[in-house]
């Protein structure tokens, strides 16, 4: 049996609407580089709200708050509007007989919240890691050194997500791992169908 890991948005999960809250930042003169860098360490990894969030992009980027109101409405929106992935919810059926799974996402509290109750992801994982309740988030080395501490008895480690911050550090630590862009999940899946993820010759990285 492995312990194969999954992130969540981009991998699994994808907002239905193409303009994200980034987008709108860029529009207000933002650097989308300086973007994720804060979101995730200082709003993903503390479980704090959209009025909290709001605060917090407002003062960093010196946004009028008529302005950052729009962009929060738009993080909301996007939120709300996910969908699985195509062969998401099949694929997560398939191995979840087979081999634990473990969902780790960097996440906001209420972005996390909206996608599970519309969608209850939880259900298809053994146990889920998310930066808000852990505080800390990928790509640091503690969050898969956490995992393996969870399951310190089981097989091979696998990391599958859709960014290099996914798989380069479990990569590093020996782990193996899967780069998967939305239309790879059908053909892991029919690949997964015949293998098992545990074995040696497996050596996936996308």
């Amino acid at each position: 049996m492995s312990v194969i890991c999954f992130d969540l948005w981009g991998t699994i999960v994808r907002p239905k609407i193409s303009t994200s809250y980034q987008d709108v930042l860029v529009s207000y003169g933002v650097r989308r580089e300086e973007i994720y860098p804060f979101v995730r360490s200082e709003i993903m990894n503390h479980a704090i709200g959209y009025k909290e969030m709001e605060f917090l992009l407002r003062n960093k980027f010196g946004i009028p708050v008529s302005s950052s109101e729009t962009i929060m409405e738009c993080w909301r929106r996007e939120n709300e509007s996910s969908v699985w992935v195509d062969d998401a919810q099949l694929l997560l059926t398939q191995l979840s007989s087979r081999h634990t799974l473990v969902l780790v996402s960097n996440c906001t509290m209420p972005g996390w919240q909206s996608v599970e109750n519309k969608l209850g992801v939880s259900k298809f994982f053994h146990r889920t890691f998310l930066s808000w309740r852990q505080g800390m988030s990928k790509p640091e080395s503690k969050v898969w050194l956490t995992i393996e501490d969870w399951y310190p008895n089981d097989g091979r480690f696998w990391m599958i997500g859709d960014t290099e911050d996914d798989i380069h550090t479990p990569n590093l630590l020996g782990w193996g791992t899967f780069l998967v862009k939305s239309c790879c999940l059908k053909r892991l899946r029919r690949y997964l169908a015949w293998s098992e993820m545990d074995k040696e010759v497996l050596k996936w990285n996308g």
